[in-house]
């Protein structure tokens, strides 16, 4: 699993959507880790746009890439040497 356990809040909550997370990286990085077998609900959904709205959860931006630049996006992505999501914006194609 491609967690970087480092930038975890300390007492701070991983849950997974794509494998168990290993419970030993947890307890070395002070964090509860969990696996969603769900799929998420569309309330969940809007669940989770009210706190990142509000500021609970935080989620880094590296880059943002127009549509027509797709390659180039996931070129960036397979370099693995940017910090935080790399977005497509469909509103500058």
């Amino acid at each position: 699993m491609g967690v970087t356990w480092s930038v975890l809040k300390k007492g701070g909550i991983l849950v997974s959507l794509t494998q168990d997370p290993s419970q030993e990286n947890a307890q070395k990085h002070d964090v509860t880790a969990k696996f969603n077998t769900k799929f998420p609900t569309r309330e969940d959904l809007h669940s989770l746009t009210e706190l990142i709205a509000e500021g609970t959860i935080k989620a880094e931006i590296d880059s943002i890439f127009p549509l027509s630049q797709a390659d180039k996006a996931l070129e960036k992505s397979e370099t693995r040497h940017g910090r935080g999501r790399i977005l497509l914006s469909t509103n500058s194609v």
